[in-house]
């Protein structure tokens, strides 16, 4: 199992590269891997031309157990509609399984039916 968990999900606060910026939104996430730390993803080049603000998912870190959980706030900001609606919870897991490595990713979206 990986046991880099900060040097592949951070930048600047956990250090190391980011691959965020190549998958998913294509954009740069930044991590403070600690419990309370502060999480942000910033909108690519490509969003930004098209309206999207600086950053476009906000959060803080509630629970941190590297390599095998992560649990943090997800506020999706990508228009103002999405933007208003509450905060919800987003849970990494990881196990080794089979010589591999299981990732289930579960998103609790109570009460907001777009930002998830």
């Amino acid at each position: 199992m990986d046991t880099s968990w900060g040097d592949s999900r951070s930048r600047d606060a956990g250090g190391g590269a980011n691959k965020h910026d190549k998958y998913g939104f294509r954009c740069v996430s930044e991590y403070e891997l600690k419990v309370g730390g502060k999480f942000r993803a910033l909108a690519s080049k490509e969003m930004a031309a098209h309206g999207a603000p600086e950053v476009i998912i906000d959060g803080e870190v509630l629970e941190c157990d590297p390599p095998r959980r992560l649990v943090q706030t997800w506020h999706a900001m990508f228009s103002p509609e999405i933007g208003a609606e509450p905060v919800t919870t987003l849970t990494w897991e990881l196990e080794e399984q089979y010589g591999s490595t299981r990732l289930t990713v579960t998103h609790e979206t109570t009460d907001a039916p777009m930002g998830g």
